[in-house]
């Protein structure tokens, strides 16, 4: 079985592009293979959520990815 380590940056553009079309394909990728992101990564990205607006539309984003994304 393969293990894709997705980086911040990856998730942060994935995010910024998000769309429901990428949110299913992500989603189905997860269930075929192992994408993970790292400890680290889910930290930064939990801090960049603080740093956002409240209304921000990323801050929804960032809870779905890191929902998707098991850190291993």
């Amino acid at each position: 079985m393969d293990l894709y380590l997705l980086d911040t940056n990856t998730i942060s553009s994935f995010i910024k592009g998000m769309h429901p079309a990428s949110m299913r394909r992500m989603h189905k990728g997860t269930q075929t293979q192992t994408i993970v992101a790292s400890v680290i990564c889910h930290e930064e990205l939990r801090y960049a959520q603080t740093l956002m607006a409240h209304d921000d539309k990323r801050r929804k984003a960032i809870d779905l990815m890191l929902h998707e994304l098991p850190a291993p």
